[in-house]
Protein backbone atom coordinates (compact mmCIF):
# COMPACT_ATOMS: atom_id res chain seq x y z
CA UNK A 1 0.00 0.00 0.00
CA UNK A 2 3.23 2.62 0.60
CA UNK A 3 4.14 1.66 -2.28
CA UNK A 4 1.04 2.14 -4.13
CA UNK A 5 0.60 5.86 -2.96
CA UNK A 6 4.42 6.66 -3.03
CA UNK A 7 3.60 5.99 -6.67
CA UNK A 8 0.75 8.23 -7.22
CA UNK A 9 1.95 10.58 -5.00
CA UNK A 10 5.14 11.14 -7.32
CA UNK A 11 2.93 9.93 -10.39
CA UNK A 12 0.45 13.15 -9.21
CA UNK A 13 3.94 15.41 -8.66
CA UNK A 14 5.02 15.15 -12.12
CA UNK A 15 1.32 16.15 -13.09
CA UNK A 16 1.78 19.23 -11.47
CA UNK A 17 4.92 20.02 -12.75
CA UNK A 18 3.59 19.91 -15.97
CA UNK A 19 0.70 22.38 -15.11
CA UNK A 20 2.82 24.26 -13.42
CA UNK A 21 5.02 24.52 -16.63
CA UNK A 22 2.26 25.88 -18.84
CA UNK A 23 2.13 28.81 -17.47
CA UNK A 24 5.80 29.89 -18.51
CA UNK A 25 4.82 29.08 -22.26
CA UNK A 26 4.87 32.22 -24.28
CA UNK A 27 1.09 34.02 -25.05
CA UNK A 28 1.54 33.66 -29.19
CA UNK A 29 1.93 29.25 -28.46
CA UNK A 30 -0.88 28.95 -26.14
CA UNK A 31 -3.33 30.96 -28.66
CA UNK A 32 -1.84 28.07 -31.63
CA UNK A 33 -3.47 25.78 -29.59
CA UNK A 34 -6.59 23.70 -30.53
CA UNK A 35 -9.47 25.42 -28.74
CA UNK A 36 -10.45 22.27 -26.91
CA UNK A 37 -6.90 21.33 -25.43
CA UNK A 38 -6.65 25.37 -24.66
CA UNK A 39 -10.12 24.96 -23.16
CA UNK A 40 -8.58 21.91 -21.17
CA UNK A 41 -5.81 23.56 -20.34
CA UNK A 42 -7.40 26.82 -18.79
CA UNK A 43 -9.32 24.03 -16.85
CA UNK A 44 -6.67 22.47 -15.13
CA UNK A 45 -4.82 25.87 -14.25
CA UNK A 46 -7.70 27.10 -12.28
CA UNK A 47 -8.40 23.84 -10.24
CA UNK A 48 -4.50 23.58 -9.62
CA UNK A 49 -4.54 27.48 -8.56
CA UNK A 50 -7.78 26.68 -5.98
CA UNK A 51 -6.16 23.61 -5.16
CA UNK A 52 -2.53 25.63 -4.16
CA UNK A 53 -4.29 28.09 -2.26
CA UNK A 54 -7.08 26.01 -0.39
CA UNK A 55 -3.96 23.89 1.03
CA UNK A 56 -2.22 27.23 1.98
CA UNK A 57 -5.07 28.66 3.57
CA UNK A 58 -5.37 25.26 5.10
CA UNK A 59 -2.01 25.00 6.22
CA UNK A 60 -2.24 28.75 7.79
CA UNK A 61 -5.80 28.21 9.45
CA UNK A 62 -4.88 24.76 11.13
CA UNK A 63 -2.59 26.38 13.60
CA UNK A 64 -5.55 28.23 15.22
CA UNK A 65 -8.40 25.91 14.72
CA UNK A 66 -6.48 22.76 16.41
CA UNK A 67 -6.69 24.55 19.81
CA UNK A 68 -10.92 24.67 20.05
CA UNK A 69 -12.28 24.85 23.57
CA UNK A 70 -14.72 22.95 25.33
CA UNK A 71 -18.50 24.48 25.25
CA UNK A 72 -18.55 24.20 28.86
CA UNK A 73 -15.27 26.22 29.54
CA UNK A 74 -16.71 28.84 26.64
CA UNK A 75 -20.01 29.35 28.66
CA UNK A 76 -17.92 29.14 31.91
CA UNK A 77 -15.54 32.46 30.66
CA UNK A 78 -18.86 34.16 29.83
CA UNK A 79 -20.57 33.95 33.29
CA UNK A 80 -17.25 34.97 35.21
CA UNK A 81 -16.87 38.26 32.61
CA UNK A 82 -20.58 39.26 33.01
CA UNK A 83 -20.56 38.73 37.07
CA UNK A 84 -17.07 40.49 37.13
CA UNK A 85 -18.97 43.22 34.61
CA UNK A 86 -21.94 42.98 37.25
CA UNK A 87 -19.91 44.78 39.81
CA UNK A 88 -17.98 47.24 37.58
CA UNK A 89 -20.43 48.23 35.48
CA UNK A 90 -23.54 48.67 38.41
CA UNK A 91 -21.58 51.78 39.22
CA UNK A 92 -22.84 53.35 36.31
CA UNK A 93 -26.27 51.77 36.42
CA UNK A 94 -26.82 52.72 40.08
CA UNK A 95 -27.45 56.72 38.71
CA UNK A 96 -30.39 55.16 37.44
CA UNK A 97 -31.64 52.84 40.25
CA UNK A 98 -30.42 55.12 42.93
CA UNK A 99 -34.25 56.18 43.43
CA UNK A 100 -35.77 52.16 44.08
CA UNK A 101 -34.97 51.99 47.69
CA UNK A 102 -33.83 48.91 48.45
CA UNK A 103 -33.79 47.43 45.17
CA UNK A 104 -31.36 50.17 43.95
CA UNK A 105 -28.02 47.40 44.34
CA UNK A 106 -30.18 44.51 42.72
CA UNK A 107 -31.34 46.43 39.92
CA UNK A 108 -28.00 48.59 39.80
CA UNK A 109 -26.35 44.32 39.43
CA UNK A 110 -28.69 43.64 36.75
CA UNK A 111 -27.93 46.57 34.71
CA UNK A 112 -24.64 45.79 35.49
CA UNK A 113 -24.89 42.09 34.07
CA UNK A 114 -26.68 43.72 30.88
CA UNK A 115 -24.31 46.01 30.22
CA UNK A 116 -21.60 43.99 30.75
CA UNK A 117 -22.95 40.86 28.23
CA UNK A 118 -23.62 43.69 25.57
CA UNK A 119 -20.14 45.30 25.62
CA UNK A 120 -18.58 41.67 25.58
CA UNK A 121 -20.67 40.19 22.99
CA UNK A 122 -19.77 43.24 20.99
CA UNK A 123 -16.45 43.49 22.08
CA UNK A 124 -15.73 39.51 20.81
CA UNK A 125 -17.61 39.76 17.39
CA UNK A 126 -15.56 42.95 17.21
CA UNK A 127 -12.11 41.10 18.02
CA UNK A 128 -12.99 38.22 16.46
CA UNK A 129 -14.41 40.10 12.51
CA UNK A 130 -10.85 42.62 12.66
CA UNK A 131 -8.87 39.49 13.13
CA UNK A 132 -10.78 37.33 10.33
CA UNK A 133 -10.69 40.51 7.73
CA UNK A 134 -7.51 40.73 8.65
CA UNK A 135 -6.26 36.88 7.87
CA UNK A 136 -8.44 37.43 4.55
CA UNK A 137 -6.51 40.56 3.47
CA UNK A 138 -3.34 39.16 4.21
CA UNK A 139 -4.16 35.39 2.07
CA UNK A 140 -5.03 38.36 -0.69
CA UNK A 141 -2.37 40.09 -0.49
CA UNK A 142 -0.16 37.38 -0.55
CA UNK A 143 -1.46 36.62 -3.76
CA UNK A 144 -1.02 40.23 -5.02
CA UNK A 145 2.75 39.77 -3.80
CA UNK A 146 3.28 36.64 -5.81
CA UNK A 147 1.89 37.54 -8.59
CA UNK A 148 4.12 41.13 -8.67
CA UNK A 149 7.46 38.75 -8.05
CA UNK A 150 6.32 35.98 -10.72
CA UNK A 151 4.06 37.98 -12.97
CA UNK A 152 2.02 35.78 -15.50
CA UNK A 153 3.46 35.71 -18.73
CA UNK A 154 0.21 34.42 -20.63
CA UNK A 155 -3.34 33.78 -19.89
CA UNK A 156 -2.67 30.51 -17.81
CA UNK A 157 -0.55 32.65 -15.82
CA UNK A 158 -3.60 35.32 -15.69
CA UNK A 159 -6.35 32.39 -15.01
CA UNK A 160 -3.97 30.67 -12.58
CA UNK A 161 -4.29 33.91 -9.93
CA UNK A 162 -7.44 34.88 -10.53
CA UNK A 163 -8.70 31.53 -9.34
CA UNK A 164 -7.07 31.84 -6.39
CA UNK A 165 -8.16 35.61 -5.67
CA UNK A 166 -11.66 33.98 -6.81
CA UNK A 167 -11.95 31.10 -4.25
CA UNK A 168 -10.68 33.43 -1.63
CA UNK A 169 -13.61 36.09 -1.85
CA UNK A 170 -15.82 33.24 -2.15
CA UNK A 171 -14.93 31.61 1.08
CA UNK A 172 -13.73 34.49 2.81
CA UNK A 173 -15.44 37.76 1.04
CA UNK A 174 -17.70 38.06 3.93
CA UNK A 175 -15.27 39.23 6.05
CA UNK A 176 -14.64 41.90 4.67
CA UNK A 177 -18.17 43.32 4.89
CA UNK A 178 -19.90 46.27 6.60
CA UNK A 179 -20.93 44.63 9.27
CA UNK A 180 -17.18 44.46 11.34
CA UNK A 181 -17.93 48.43 11.29
CA UNK A 182 -21.61 47.87 12.38
CA UNK A 183 -20.33 46.19 15.35
CA UNK A 184 -17.90 48.45 16.06
CA UNK A 185 -19.43 51.26 16.33
CA UNK A 186 -22.27 49.09 18.31
CA UNK A 187 -19.69 48.24 20.46
CA UNK A 188 -17.69 51.59 20.64
CA UNK A 189 -20.70 53.47 21.50
CA UNK A 190 -21.61 51.53 24.56
CA UNK A 191 -18.29 50.97 25.63
CA UNK A 192 -17.91 55.27 25.79
CA UNK A 193 -21.26 55.88 27.30
CA UNK A 194 -20.51 53.51 30.02
CA UNK A 195 -16.75 55.37 30.69
CA UNK A 196 -18.64 58.84 30.67
CA UNK A 197 -20.93 57.50 33.72
CA UNK A 198 -18.21 55.84 35.05
CA UNK A 199 -15.86 58.90 34.62
CA UNK A 200 -18.76 61.41 36.07
CA UNK A 201 -18.91 59.23 39.22
CA UNK A 202 -15.23 58.91 39.84
CA UNK A 203 -15.02 62.56 39.00
CA UNK A 204 -17.63 63.19 42.58
CA UNK A 205 -15.30 61.36 44.30
CA UNK A 206 -12.34 63.61 44.32
CA UNK A 207 -9.50 61.42 43.92
CA UNK A 208 -5.95 62.78 44.16
CA UNK A 209 -4.17 62.99 40.71
CA UNK A 210 -6.36 65.02 39.04
CA UNK A 211 -8.63 64.11 35.72
CA UNK A 212 -5.64 61.82 34.61
CA UNK A 213 -6.00 59.61 37.28
CA UNK A 214 -9.85 60.21 37.23
CA UNK A 215 -9.81 59.09 33.19
CA UNK A 216 -7.31 55.29 34.68
CA UNK A 217 -10.10 54.69 37.14
CA UNK A 218 -12.88 55.52 34.69
CA UNK A 219 -11.45 53.09 31.94
CA UNK A 220 -10.82 50.03 33.70
CA UNK A 221 -14.35 48.18 33.69
CA UNK A 222 -14.17 48.81 29.99
CA UNK A 223 -10.83 47.86 29.52
CA UNK A 224 -11.58 44.66 31.71
CA UNK A 225 -14.29 44.62 28.99
CA UNK A 226 -12.34 44.45 26.04
CA UNK A 227 -9.62 42.46 27.47
CA UNK A 228 -11.91 39.66 28.16
CA UNK A 229 -12.88 40.06 24.78
CA UNK A 230 -9.90 39.55 23.40
CA UNK A 231 -9.10 36.19 25.22
CA UNK A 232 -12.82 34.69 24.24
CA UNK A 233 -11.69 36.08 20.42
CA UNK A 234 -8.41 34.19 20.66
CA UNK A 235 -9.62 31.22 22.25
CA UNK A 236 -13.03 30.73 21.31
CA UNK A 237 -14.22 32.64 18.28
CA UNK A 238 -11.47 32.03 16.16
CA UNK A 239 -10.40 28.28 16.67
CA UNK A 240 -14.20 28.14 15.74
CA UNK A 241 -14.10 30.27 12.61
CA UNK A 242 -11.12 28.58 11.57
CA UNK A 243 -12.00 25.62 11.50
CA UNK A 244 -15.06 26.12 9.74
CA UNK A 245 -13.34 28.13 7.05
CA UNK A 246 -11.26 25.09 6.59
CA UNK A 247 -14.15 22.46 5.93
CA UNK A 248 -15.02 24.92 3.00
CA UNK A 249 -11.31 24.76 1.54
CA UNK A 250 -10.89 20.91 1.77
CA UNK A 251 -13.50 20.80 -1.59
CA UNK A 252 -10.89 22.77 -3.81
CA UNK A 253 -7.96 20.39 -2.90
CA UNK A 254 -6.79 18.47 -6.11
CA UNK A 255 -6.42 15.52 -5.61
CA UNK A 256 -9.23 15.27 -3.20
CA UNK A 257 -7.80 15.30 0.21
CA UNK A 258 -7.94 11.46 1.85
Amino acid sequence: MNTTSSHNNHKQFQIDKLVDSWRHLPQEVIARLPKGLRAKMSERQQRSGKSRVAESRIDDLETTAKYQSLDSFKKATKIVVVMIGALTFSAGTQVLTSRLGSMALPAAMAGGALASFLVDDRATKVTTKARLAHSTKQALGSIIEQKKSQPPINELGELYYSSQTRLIQEIEGKNLGKQLWIDGFLAGSLSAAEFTVSFWIVAQLGLPGGLLIEGIAASLPVTLIWIAAAFQSDNFELPEKFAELINQYEPALFPPAG
